[in-house]
């Protein structure tokens, strides 16, 4: 609230405040020094009349320049002339950025289960394809860096050889990569910790990954991000830098401190020192103790986002914080909070995603380097929110020991987390799998009264039809799904807690963004 004051005070009040400032002092100057003859008065009154007319067009000149900024901005976010015109600067910055087309195809790679590509993705790029390009761009910008900040150069990946580490749910190959000059970091993408939910999986509580032993699954790519809504990632806007979203999301991303290179000469190595690497890394290096785990849950209104955003690269923070690093992606919007208060469909999938990975995360942390007692999780936006609910969680307690809340907190109006019925009554009527006003006149006053044909009706909606619903839904609010409350996962709202509520104890940061 204080800065719109402030910016009140400075954009709009000055205006008046220096006219008003300046005919007082024009007025007591003239009433003090100069003589009331006719020729001044007349002066002063013109003078008089002339100020208000200067004020008025002033005014009218700032109103129309807002004006004209708000219908600019909902042209270029909600018609179809912005979706040409970010078509055509994607186009451009495409044809400038040729040295990313490798990395692009191999983010390409991931298949999306149900055979569909958001037409908004064409317009996206990989996050690797944008780190190589911003590193070729900004040699010209180096010299204007403070000498304590790292190059473009320095922060660029440099992969040095393969890595393979054994998991409980099978081998991982992965890669080391140097980071500012001299610190490797072991890294591993697209760590599957859940069974994609498609098909009859669809709105359900999350499955934990099945081993895929004896095979040693990849890990050198990103994941593709989770189906989302292309207009709230307009509307804020948010690039997710994957082209194939997709329902089989479930990965999270691993970054594990080596030191310091050992032979930075040394770009290749062979099997058995490979094995060398995997168990530097488990046994860590000369202190030999085990390493805190950082856990970030991305934001974006539990609507938008991706691991595969720049910002949520864990190599720079594995490095200089000498702390394993994971990032995990979870299902958004309709596909993860639509409750139907059903064991089925009980609501709050994305936090039973969440969950899941924090568990897989703590079961396979010494593997990585990490410490399954020294688990911090840290968020902001939606990811904050989350951990708030986290920390009141008897399921997820357990698991991690300290959080980082950061522009977000669980405290917020019960309105927000109690509309769950209503949504999904305009969803399931939408896809015509719900009648309120009942067939053959029997009246059903809630989807809750009977909601066992809504989610034998839901499992045979086609993938593109919920989708198409999903665009309606959000084209009239931008954050239609939130965590509902009461749930399974979450059984009372926060302020309702009392002294007799039984919490884990945990180490809270908290703060928001400058």
């Amino acid at each position: 609230m204080q800065p719109l004051q402030t910016l009140k005070k400075g954009a709009f009040f000055p205006v008046h405040t220096v006219l008003y400032s300046t005919q007082y002092c024009t007025t007591v100057q003239n009433q003090k020094v100069q003589p009331q003859t006719k020729k001044s008065e007349m002066a002063r009154q013109f003078i008089t009349r002339e100020r208000p007319l200067r004020r008025i067009l002033l005014q009218a000149l700032l109103w129309s320049a807002i004006i004209s900024a708000v219908l600019l901005y909902f042209l270029l976010t909600q018609s179809s002339v912005g979706g040409q015109l970010q078509q055509w600067f994607a186009s451009i910055t495409a044809t400038t950025s040729t040295s990313s087309s490798s990395s692009s195809s191999n983010n390409n790679e991931h298949s999306n289960s149900n055979g569909f590509s958001s037409p908004n993705s064409q317009n996206s790029s990989s996050s690797s394809s944008s780190s190589s390009s911003s590193s070729s761009s900004s040699s010209s910008r180096q010299q204007l860096r403070p000498d304590n900040r790292l190059s473009a150069e320095q922060m660029a990946p440099q992969v040095l050889r393969p890595i393979t580490v054994a998991t409980g749910s099978g081998r991982l190959r992965g890669f080391v990569q140097q980071v500012a000059g001299h610190q490797e970091v072991a890294t591993f993408l697209s760590v599957p910790y859940g069974q994609p939910p498609v098909g009859p999986l669809r709105f359900r509580p999350t499955v934990p990954v099945e081993s895929w032993e004896p095979e040693t699954r990849d890990a050198s790519r990103l994941p593709p991000p989770c189906i989302q809504s292309e207009y709230t990632q307009r509307l804020f806007p948010v690039h997710i830098l994957n082209e194939n979203v997709t329902e089989a999301c479930l990965y999270l991303n691993i970054w594990a401190p080596l030191g310091k290179a050992e032979n930075e000469n040394n770009r290749s190595k062979t099997e058995e020192e490979n094995e060398e690497d995997a168990d530097r890394l488990r046994n860590g290096q000369q202190d030999k103790k085990k390493k805190a785990v950082m856990v970030l849950i991305h934001g974006g209104l539990f609507t938008i986002g991706s691991t595969g955003i720049d910002e949520y690269d864990g190599r720079m923070l594995a490095a200089a914080g000498d702390v394993v690093v994971v990032t995990v992606q979870y299902r958004l919007g309709i596909f993860g909070f639509l409750d139907l208060d059903t064991e089925q469909v009980p609501g709050n999938m994305g936090l039973l995603d969440q969950v899941t990975a924090f568990q897989w995360v703590a079961d396979n942390a010494a593997a990585f380097g990490g410490d399954p007692g020294l688990i911090t999780l840290f968020g902001t936006s939606a990811g904050s929110i989350s951990i708030g609910f986290h920390m009141f969680s008897p399921r997820a307690g357990p698991l991690f020991r300290r959080a980082i809340l950061q522009s977000g907190s669980p405290m917020l109006m019960k309105q927000v987390y109690s509309r769950g019925e209503a949504l999904a009554e305009r969803f399931a009527s939408m896809v015509g799998c719900f009648d309120k006003g009942g067939k053959n006149g029997s009246a059903v006053n809630s989807i809750y009264d009977d909601p066992e044909p809504v989610v034998s009706c839901l499992d045979q909606v086609p993938f593109e039809t919920i989708y198409r619903v999903q665009g309606e839904l959000v084209a009239n609010n931008p954050v239609p799904f939130m965590p509902t409350i009461p749930s399974e996962y979450i059984d009372q709202f926060i302020n309702d807690y009392n002294e007799s509520t039984v919490l884990h104890q945990k180490e809270v940061l908290m703060g928001r963004k400058a």
